[in-house]
C-alpha cells in the first residue's frame, strides 16, 4: 500500500500540491520502515539440530553435543500465561540449548518439566518436528536425521517470496530515494542558477508545527521589473514583514542561502538513509544466495 500512495502523489498535477508533498514525505519513511522489517525477515537464519551417537548436536553450538540423557520437556509462556507451548531443553545448566514450540502445539503441554519464558528460547521449531525430534530423542537412534528449524527473528528456508518483496522493495526504495534527493536538492539549484536581487517579505505561514519548512511571500526587481511570489526560506522562522533579505530568484520563486542549507541538510540525510537501508536489504538479499 505505501509503494501504491507514494506512486499517486508522483503524478502530475498532485505532484505539485504542497500537502501531497508532505504525504510523500511521510509515506517515503513509511517505505524505510517496509524495508527494514523485509530487511530483518531476509537475514533470518537456520538452525539445524542433528541426531549423532549418544546424543544431539546444534550448528549454533559447534563442538558440543547434548546428551539423550538430560534432555527435558517442559513449557514456555510469553508474560503471565496469555500464549503457552511447549519446550525442549537440550543440556543442563547454563550452557543448554533451548527450543521453543511454535504455532499450536501438536499435543498436550506438560505441566511438570522446566518451566521457561519466552525469553529464555533460543529458537522455534513446528510442532510436527518438534514431534520428530522427541520420538528420535525417546528411541535414542543412530538415523543421523537432520531436523531444521526456524530461530526466533531467523530465515525460513522456503520464503522465496520474501527474496522477491526484498528485490522489488530495494528497487522501488532506491527509485523513490532518488526521486526525493532530486527533488530536495531542487532550492540549491535554483538558487545557484537564479538573479541574485533583495526580496521584501510581506508575511509567511508560522502556524505550522517547529522544524517545518516555512512558506513566504514577498516582492522583488528583476532587470527592472517588479515581481512578487514565493520565498524559500528553508527552516527559518525568523523572519518578519517589511523585513529584507538577499535572494536569488528564478522560475517567478526567490531562494535564500538558508533554504540551500536546509537542502544540503536533508540531501545528506535522506542520502545516508538511502544507502544505509539499500546496503542492507542488498546484505540481506546476498545471505540468501549464500546459503542456497
Amino acid at each position: 500500500m505505501p509503494f501504491l500512495l507514494f506512486s499517486a502523489t508522483l503524478i502530475r498535477p498532485l505532484a505539485g500540491s504542497r500537502i501531497v508533498g508532505e504525504i510523500r514525505s511521510v509515506l517515503f519513511v513509511a517505505l524505510f520502515v517496509v524495508g527494514f522489517l523485509i530487511y530483518r525477515q531476509l537475514m533470518r537464519k537456520k538452525v539445524v539440530i542433528s541426531v549423532a551417537a549418544g546424543g544431539l548436536t546444534v550448528d549454533q553450538r559447534p563442538g558440543d553435543v547434548f546428551s539423550f540423557r538430560d534432555a527435558e520437556l517442559g513449557q514456555w509462556r510469553a508474560g503471565k500465561g496469555a500464549r503457552v507451548g511447549r519446550a525442549f531443553v537440550l543440556g543442563a545448566g547454563p550452557q543448554c540449548f533451548v527450543l521453543g514450540e511454535a504455532g499450536s502445539p501438536a499435543s498436550g503441554i506438560p505441566v511438570n518439566g522446566p518451566q521457561l519464558d519466552v525469553q529464555d528460547l533460543e529458537a522455534w521449531i513446528k510442532p510436527r518436528s518438534l514431534d520428530e525430534l522427541l520420538a528420535v530423542v525417546d528411541h535414542q537412534t543412530e538415523s543421523g536425521q537432520t531436523i531444521t528449524s526456524a530461530a526466533p527473528g531467523t530465515r525460513r528456508p522456503y520464503n522465496w517470496w520474501v527474496l522477491l518483496v526484498g528485490v522489488l522493495t530495494l528497487l522501488f526504495i532506491a527509485g523513490a530515494g532518488l526521486h526525493e534527493l532530486r527533488r530536495t536538492w531542487y532550492p540549491a539549484y535554483q538558487y545557484g542558477v537564479g538573479t541574485p536581487t533583495t526580496a521584501i517579505i510581506v508575511g509567511c505561514d508560522k502556524s505550522s508545527a517547529k522544524f517545518h519548512l516555512i512558506s513566504c511571500t514577498g516582492t522583488w526587481t528583476v532587470n527592472g521589473q517588479t515581481q512578487s511570489g514565493l520565498i524559500d526560506n528553508g527552516f527559518d522562522r525568523n523572519l518578519a514583514a517589511g523585513s529584507s533579505l538577499a535572494v536569488h530568484v528564478k522560475d517567478g520563486t526567490a531562494y535564500t542561502a538558508h533554504s540551500v542549507r536546509t537542502a544540503i541538510f536533508l540531501v545528506a540525510l535522506f542520502g545516508l538513509l538511502l544507502i544505509g537501508l539499500c546496503a542492507l536489504l542488498i546484505r540481506g538479499v546476498w545471505s540468501i544466495r549464500r546459503a542456497r
